[in-house]
């Protein structure tokens, strides 16, 4: 359920997009410019907490990605995250073991970004599926492959020629019941995350 809210909400802002860049902005170029930075490589770190504490105790996870944008429109991007490596510090099926696990993921967001050319802030929000993969079952009585849904907002600050934006994803972890051999316990997230291009 809610990695089809996710992508409705993605297929939402792409729709927004091209109906804005069909017609006139009702605003001037010299006052606000939206998605300026077009198409470029990033770097990205995130990290949080499971909030589900009664059905998986308390997991974190932390990573950085690799990320590639890709110009859309005038206020959108795609975004293509590669976490090469993910470290979970899970709770195991009996409620007190700790065990640190190991996972890969694929991330694909839609970004909608607006900056003033006035001021050096602007706002980022974007959404999206992606592909997991856990070294071991993660969660513990779960799979180890499942699907990765994110969505967030940030604030952006332009400095020397970059931007460095630091904001809020939820994070969305389960394998929708699709792997018959494990159960869909899934886990949800609140992350912080940073990132500079």
């Amino acid at each position: 359920m809610r990695g089809e809210a996710l992508r409705a909400f993605a297929l939402a802002i792409l729709v927004s997009s091209s109906a804005a860049s069909s017609q006139e902005s009702a605003f001037k170029p010299a006052e606000i410019s939206v998605g300026r930075s077009g198409s470029g490589w990033r770097f990205l770190a995130e990290g949080g907490q499971a909030f589900r504490s009664p059905t998986q105790h308390f997991t974190e996870f932390a990573g950085a990605a690799l990320v590639r944008d890709v110009r859309l429109g005038q206020r959108t991007r795609l975004a293509i995250e590669l976490f090469p490596f993910l470290v979970f510090n899970e709770t195991e099926k009996d409620g007190h073991t700790r065990e640190r696990v190991g996972a890969s993921a694929v991330g694909t967001l839609l970004s909608y970004d607006i900056e003033s050319s006035r001021v050096p802030w602007g706002l980022r929000f974007d959404a999206g599926p992606g592909l997991f993969y856990g070294y071991q079952r993660i969660p513990a009585g779960g799979s180890r492959f499942n699907f990765f849904d994110q969505f967030g907002a940030f604030l952006v600050h332009r400095v020397a020629g970059h931007r460095i934006a630091a904001g809020y994803r939820y994070v969305h972890i389960s394998n929708l019941g699709i792997v018959a051999s494990a159960e869909n316990p899934g886990l949800d997230f609140h992350t912080f995350v940073v990132a500079v291009d």
